[in-house]
């Protein structure tokens, strides 16, 4: 994929941003993080202002811990799911990866050596 004026830096980045931005799973996570900064984004602005009433603070922090646990359910799963589907579809599964440590490259290693071994022989037997 070219682009006249792009250089190839940028146009790996913006496909690799794209990319990102169709992934179910950091979609989803946006939804989930725009959700809960929403609801505490006032609790900030209280908390960072110059002049602090504590008795502010404490019933802000009050309103916004009964705020948040009241998203907390089902519905609000569902909701940010289903927002998730519709902006860029269905999850697909991810294939399972299975962690490789320093014996399974010992082995693949010993391995390679002992196919490197029947190799030779082979071509003495011609």
């Amino acid at each position: 994929m070219t682009e006249p004026g792009w250089d190839k830096e940028t146009i790996a980045q913006s496909a690799s941003l794209k990319q990102k931005l169709e992934d179910f799973d950091f979609t989803f996570l946006l939804g989930v993080f725009q959700s809960i900064f929403g609801l505490t984004e006032p609790l900030f602005q209280v908390l960072q202002s110059k002049t602090v009433d504590i008795k502010k603070c404490q019933d802000r922090i009050m309103s916004t811990l009964s705020a948040l646990k009241a998203t907390r359910t089902d519905e609000t799963f569902s909701r940010i799911y289903d927002d998730t589907v519709k902006a860029v579809g269905d999850p697909v599964p991810r294939r399972k990866r299975r962690r490789c440590g320093w014996d399974d490259l010992e082995q693949g290693f010993n391995q390679h050596q002992q196919g490197d071994e029947e190799t030779v022989v082979s071509f003495r037997r011609l």
